[in-house]
């Protein structure tokens, strides 16, 4: 009994109680740690971005803060398509350039012109299979939840989000329908199309969206920028008309000179 006593009644035991309550502690802070190798790993030179363990290769384009990159591959490998086409849907990866790790992946019909903001929200063009004039432009957050999506009756020419995704926008193509050569403007925010707007500055070179007014801004790298109100009103046309006439390119000299003479007529 002596024996017995001395086992169960050791100071040893008084220590193992000790450990037990720090082991739960102890376990919670290694599941809490990220498992790396579970996340897919990105590599990207000046122009791909690839993921080995997807099987993916695109294009793809930086936050302004380089922090994100969105990548999009318009084809489908396995069948052997790419492009134009019927069928094979195409992919697109987030990524977290930081860390070089897959923040999310998906898969749409024909991804393309892909932008990404500082506070990863994302968007995409889908251009669809077959030869329909029509796209769909969609915004994701980072989890790949869509925030906004809009299905178009035309081919959609460009498109973007504004820096921290308040915004975004883009800009169709000619098409027989009310979409037809149109520019919108979507408040992410309260997930809104704000409107369509024929575009009176005509195709500048790129957009960009105002977030402290909201205001649309068409950029001519060779003229300078001009802008569309809240309701889509072009407001520098003025502007837009002596920056034409001042052009070194005829072309534009002759549609200002053309839109001076009508007014006079």
């Amino acid at each position: 009994m002596g024996i017995f006593s001395w086992l169960f009644n050791r100071p040893k035991a008084v220590k193992s109680n000790t450990a037990a309550k720090h082991q739960p502690a102890q376990a919670q802070s290694q599941v809490a740690q990220p498992d790396l190798q579970a996340i897919p790993q990105i590599r990207r030179d000046k122009h791909f971005l690839r993921v080995d363990s997807l099987s993916f290769s695109g294009v793809y384009q930086l936050s302004k803060s380089k922090k994100w990159a969105i990548a999009w591959r318009d084809s489908d490998p396995s069948a052997g398509r790419g492009g134009h086409r019927e069928s094979g849907l195409g992919a697109y990866v987030l990524a977290d350039a930081s860390s070089g790790t897959v923040a999310f992946h998906g898969s749409m019909p024909r991804p393309n012109n892909g932008h990404v903001c500082d506070t990863g929200v994302f968007c995409l063009e889908d251009w669809h299979f077959g030869s329909t004039l029509s796209g769909t432009f969609s915004v994701y957050d980072p989890s790949g939840s869509v925030v906004f999506t809009r299905e178009l009756t035309a081919n959609i020419l460009t498109s973007g989000i504004s820096r921290h995704g308040k915004y975004a926008f883009c800009a169709t193509a000619n098409s027989p329908t009310d979409h037809g050569n149109k520019v919108f403007l979507f408040d992410l925010v309260n997930r809104v199309e704000m409107y369509s707007a024929t575009p009176k500055a005509g195709w500048p070179d790129s957009y960009e969206v105002d977030e402290s007014t909201g205001e649309l801004v068409a950029l001519f790298k060779d003229m300078g920028s001009f802008r569309y109100d809240i309701y889509g009103q072009f407001v520098d046309a003025d502007q837009l008309g002596d920056a034409n006439l001042n052009s070194s390119r005829y072309d534009r000299i002759i549609l200002a000179a053309e839109k001076i003479l009508g007014r006079a007529t």
